[in-house]
């Protein structure tokens, strides 16, 4: 089963709720209908349609009749400083900010949206009203990629991160974006063993340079935070996944050639590689999946379509409800 079904059979087993605030979308409606077909969630709620659904897990709800709005304004005027109440009560009607608002308040377990709103838009209404999860200090994202390939990563699954949030983390922010990509990749991919490469022009010390003490120093504070989780850097990304290039490079490296969490030193080079993988070896690219919020949203590309968002949704209700 590839990975769209596995996932999809997870969301069927904890059944969860689910909020889509762009219903003003024809895909939006169709995924709706899709998911509540498949028997992943227990509700969809999906706001600003005037669809009619004969489906009885999906419910619409309207932000200006929802008398928790009032509690939901008083949670954003305290959260965000220079956000008034009067502007608070005006912006929680706003369906990404009234959606965000219900996953942080544990009305619903998970949103998606991006179907019509900005990467920018969708991250701003769930940082001002559900925030960075404890331990984390950076939201970012990761793209699970589905190889026909078995031999990489597990079974063909790698985790690429960051590749769609912060344009150039420094080594403090990528240790905590790989230790959220572990957090990510165990609860995709179910029982497996995290391998953490962070990737790099130079292997060992084989160049001196700036960027390669950022991936040599990040390495070193991840092994030093999560010594349990098997982890090297900074690496080539053939030291990282090809065994017989790694006894030649890195002799010895925990990895041993085996990655299946890639952290790249910025966005150009994850965004990059992501993009050259999905087009020319023909992988599957589910993301980006947002990772560090303390509560399950997930974002979509604009040009996404239907099963897009499908599978998106059964991704952000299995991470809602770990």
């Amino acid at each position: 089963m590839n990975f769209a079904g596995q996932i999809k059979e997870k969301a069927r087993q904890v059944q969860g709720k689910l909020i889509l605030p762009e219903g003003d979308d024809p895909r939006m409606i169709e995924a709706a209908r899709q998911i509540a077909a498949e028997g992943l969630a227990d509700k969809i709620f999906i706001l600003n349609t005037e669809q009619k659904f004969s489906e009885s897990q999906i419910e619409i709800l309207d932000p200006a009749t929802d008398k928790n709005c009032e509690e939901l304004a008083h949670r954003l005027a305290n959260r965000v400083e220079n956000v008034s109440l009067l502007e608070a009560e005006r912006l929680v009607k706003k369906p990404l900010y009234y959606a965000a608002g219900q996953v942080a308040m544990g009305k619903v377990d998970a949103m998606v949206a991006g179907a019509k709103n900005s990467t920018a838009d969708v991250l701003r209404s769930a940082l001002r009203l559900i925030g960075v999860r404890q331990g984390s200090s950076v939201v970012s994202s990761s793209f699970l990629m589905e190889l026909e390939n078995q031999n990489f990563g597990q079974e063909g699954k790698l985790l690429f991160t960051d590749a769609g949030v912060v344009p150039d983390p420094d080594f403090e922010q990528l240790a905590d974006i790989a230790a959220d990509a572990v957090g990510l990749y165990e609860n995709l991919i179910g029982e497996c063993e995290p391998r953490v490469a962070f990737l790099s022009f130079s292997t060992k010390g084989s160049a001196d340079h700036p960027m390669v003490e950022k991936m040599q120093k990040a390495a070193s504070r991840f092994k030093t935070k999560n010594p349990a989780i098997t982890s090297d850097g900074e690496l080539q990304g053939d030291a990282a996944l090809v065994p017989s290039v790694t006894e030649r490079k890195a002799p010895g490296s925990p990895v041993g050639g085996k990655a299946n969490i890639l952290v790249f030193p910025d966005l150009d080079a994850a965004n990059i590689s992501y993009k050259l993988v999905q087009r020319l070896a023909g992988a599957g690219a589910y993301g980006p999946l947002l990772q560090g919020l303390a509560g399950a949203v997930n974002d979509l590309s604009r040009g996404c379509s239907v099963d897009d968002i499908v599978t998106v949704s059964a991704i952000t209700l299995v991470q809602g409800k770990s």
